[in-house]
């Protein structure tokens, strides 16, 4: 047994030399989704899997490929470059100031950096679609499979990953989670279809695993961001080959659909006599309480009839005290941030409730603002606003026509009642994406890198 388990670790390691060695863009997607999916594993040495992957592919792709050198010479020149670094190094000195682990900043920095650079050279050397398109997919059908398995096995919005029940450590991860990892790979598929890039059969039973996926996760924050990504998808991409009069009448089609799951799952409860606590919870999150909402009194499923910890109104209530708290802190901490893990310092004692509740935000942007500060929350914003700017700009001029830009237009308002972050890994892929695709589409700087072939 014990020579199968070394000749099946030699066969593994065989195979990503040859990968590294010969298609290195593959094993990109691999770290994306890695990331994406939130898998990981630890290893010896100051590096997990995730971190050891990334700085391996990058130092294969500017060691055997001395162009990437180039590329990214003469590209790191460009101002939405210099405002990401910029911002990391804003970081590293708040770390610094609040005697963050020297450690773990210079983990933080390096390893965003390289994911920065990785999402920027998979684009501009031609493999973005193909490659960051299949994490991202394959990411989502994951996701619906353990949703689907979870609520068959337990019955509960706590989910748990097929692979790590597998693997013998299964551990319960929020819904939401989930949730968003079908609505970012719905939006990829709505523009894979859009611009061709994938067949309609293929493109349609994508569209019906991940509504599925969202649907069942109850991820109200998700149904909201995707639906008004798409809709920003359709006026941004009219220089598109897209047939507005289908896509609204697929639209309004689910939108009926939606309506009408919706009022006839309370009538198929109440006449099958089905009494179920999930099949109650199901309904108070997609219907009763979202309305709740605008009139507490139509609230039917609240269990204890109070605001339940993840509702809207609790979601908002929570965001207003935490910005509370943090505007108390002395001014250092208001401006500058308390570094990495500044939530937990700032919130981890005043807030009453579970550890789970009390050192999680449920909101990127209370959280980025305890790390941060306000001077981070401006660099880091006029960071997004110029690349979203250039990036739709060239997109409504017909310079672009899929872009990666959309997914950032969906987190960035994701993130408002959620936890997934702008600045970790999977944004930095992203931003070094759209600044590929930027540069890509200017005339003169593209002129610029063409002349270094």
């Amino acid at each position: 047994m014990e020579i199968i388990v070394i000749l099946v670790g030699i066969l593994i390691l065989a195979a990503f030399i040859f990968f590294l060695i010969e298609y290195p863009y593959y094993l990109v997607s691999l770290f994306v989704f890695l990331h994406l999916y939130s898998f990981n594993i630890e290893i010896p040495g100051p590096l997990d899997l995730r971190g050891l992957l990334s700085v391996v592919i990058f130092l294969r792709l500017v060691i055997l490929d001395k162009n990437n050198i180039d590329l990214i010479r003469k590209s790191i020149s460009n101002k939405l470059f210099i405002l990401i670094i910029v911002f990391s190094l804003y970081s590293v000195v708040v770390d610094l100031i609040n005697n963050v682990s020297l450690l773990i900043i210079i983990k933080l920095l390096v390893l965003n950096i390289v994911a920065l650079l990785l999402g920027f050279l998979t684009i501009i050397n031609g493999h973005g679609k193909k490659i960051i398109a299949l994490a991202i997919l394959i990411s989502g059908i994951f996701a619906t499979g353990d949703l689907i398995f979870s609520y068959f096995y337990r019955g509960a919005l706590l989910v748990y990953k097929i692979i790590d029940v597998i693997i013998g450590k299964p551990a319960a991860y929020n819904h939401n989670f989930f949730g968003g990892l079908c609505g970012i790979a719905l939006v990829t598929t709505f523009l894979l279809f859009i611009t061709d890039n994938a067949r309609k059969k293929t493109s349609y039973i994508l569209f019906m695993v991940f509504m599925l996926g969202i649907i069942i996760s109850t991820s109200r924050m998700t149904f909201l961001t995707t639906s008004t990504t798409l809709f920003f998808i359709i006026i941004t991409q009219y220089k598109s080959k897209l047939n507005l009069n289908k896509v609204l009448i697929s639209g309004l089609a689910g939108i009926i659909l939606i309506i009408m799951v919706a009022l006839s799952y309370k009538f198929v409860l109440t006449t099958a006599n089905i009494k179920s606590d999930f099949a109650d919870q199901i309904y108070w999150r997609l219907v009763e309480e979202p309305l709740s909402f605008f009139n507490e009194d139509i609230q039917e499923f609240g269990w204890d009839n109070n605001k339940v910890q993840g509702s809207i109104r609790w979601r908002i209530e929570k965001t207003l005290r935490d910005a509370n708290v943090f505007f108390q802190q002395n001014a250092s901490v208001v401006f500058l941030g308390f570094g990495t893990g500044g939530y937990k310092n700032i919130m981890g004692i005043e807030y009453v409730g579970t550890l789970a509740v009390r050192y999680t935000a449920h909101n990127f942007y209370t959280n980025f603002l305890s790390e941060k500060g306000i001077v981070g929350l401006i660099l880091f914003f006029l960071f997004f606003i110029l690349l979203m700017h250039n990036a739709i700009k060239m997109i409504k001029n017909g310079l672009i026509q899929f872009s990666f830009v959309y997914i950032l237009f969906l987190m960035i308002f994701y993130t408002f009642g959620g936890d997934s972050n702008l600045t970790d890994k999977f944004g930095f892929i992203l931003y070094g994406c759209v600044i590929a695709d930027i540069i890509q589409n200017k005339k003169s700087d593209f002129k610029q890198l063409k002349n270094t072939d």
